[in-house]
């Protein structure tokens, strides 16, 4: 894909496309949907429609009558949709059915819309998910189902998104390029939530302490690499990585409340299965305390949090992750 041309894109995807699929009315399925998702990560718009322009003439009026349809019938209609066309339709019904719902919980609503259609559901979530994905980011991704992705050659979701900055920027992440991220000046910290003992509330330089406090799950606020997931010994699937920046301009984190509540529920999911939680960012200055007072008003323990996760973590906290918080606990 290419960003910035759309021609370009158009074209890969036809030609990728063509390599399985014969049919010419699937090569103009994976257009559309290809330039949806350039569309999607340029502007933040879902619109299935803008690839119509790049396909056949003769075949534009059709495909805007196949999108029409998907938009005035319901998700169920295309229950047969073994068939490229109708699972692109089965796919933008559901993101068309639940576009009501505002900001990143569209993203579930949608997928859970597409998987209750049936038949290849497994095909129409993942092309419903791949266009949602390019909308919201990864920051927009419920980060209990981000972390549970993996796939061949052992991939998993922090790879995933490695390449796609590649591919968006045409340069390798030094977080996905096999280095340490870690700032190295960090104290160990280690304390436990006070209302939730089994989850510790930490620094970077907590990861590789994991092995010796029993910890068995990390959920990062910061930027760690594979060698600093490798010294912290939990399990494939067991790490949460979460896009929180630590900055005061309400325009670097695109959902921050949602964020914060999301990031409380991955705590929640690990600890429902058992594990103890490292929850950590580099010093655990504002984003580790933000998001343990999420964390406590999810567990309906608000009242008085703020005070004793400061006493916690040894500080007064401020800042408009603080706050954030705390107004969501209010």
């Amino acid at each position: 894909m290419a960003l910035d041309d759309p021609l370009a894109t158009a074209d890969a995807a036809a030609r990728v496309a063509a390599l399985t699929h014969a049919d010419d009315r699937c090569v103009d399925a994976c257009v559309l949907w290809s330039e949806a998702v350039r569309i999607a990560v340029t502007t933040g718009r879902l619109d299935v429609r803008a690839g119509l322009p790049l396909l056949p003439e003769a075949r534009r009026a059709a495909w805007a009558g196949l999108i029409d349809g998907a938009e005035t019938q319901g998700p169920a209609t295309f229950a047969r949709n073994g068939y490229t066309v109708t699972a692109l339709q089965a796919a933008w019904s559901a993101i068309h059915a639940t576009r009501h719902i505002e900001g990143p919980d569209h993203v579930e609503a949608a997928l859970q819309t597409a998987i209750a259609v049936g038949h290849d559901t497994d095909t129409v979530a993942a092309i419903a998910g791949g266009l949602l994905g390019a909308r919201y980011g990864v920051s927009g991704l419920p980060s209990d189902l981000a972390r549970r992705v993996h796939g061949w050659p052992e991939l998993r979701c922090r790879d995933l998104v490695g390449l796609a900055i590649a591919t968006a920027t045409g340069q390798q992440d030094p977080q996905h390029t096999g280095g340490s991220m870690l700032s190295g000046d960090a104290r160990p910290l280690a304390v436990p939530h006070p209302d939730d003992p089994g989850v510790l509330l930490g620094t970077e330089a907590d990861l590789a302490r994991c092995p010796e406090l029993g910890i068995t799950a990390v959920v990062s606020l910061s930027r760690v690499g594979a060698p600093d997931l490798a010294a912290a010994g939990v399990a494939p699937g067991k790490h949460v990585e979460v896009r929180l920046v630590d900055s005061e301009d309400p325009a670097d984190n695109a959902y921050l409340a949602w964020t914060l509540a999301d990031a409380a529920r991955a705590i929640a999911a690990l600890r429902d299965h058992g594990e103890t939680v490292l929850l950590h960012c580099v010093h655990a200055q504002h984003r580790t305390p933000a998001v343990a007072l999420a964390y406590s008003w999810l567990l309906g323990a608000a009242p008085g949090a703020s005070r004793r996760i400061e006493d916690a973590v040894g500080h007064r906290v401020d800042g408009l992750l603080w706050h954030t918080a705390r107004q969501g606990a209010r």
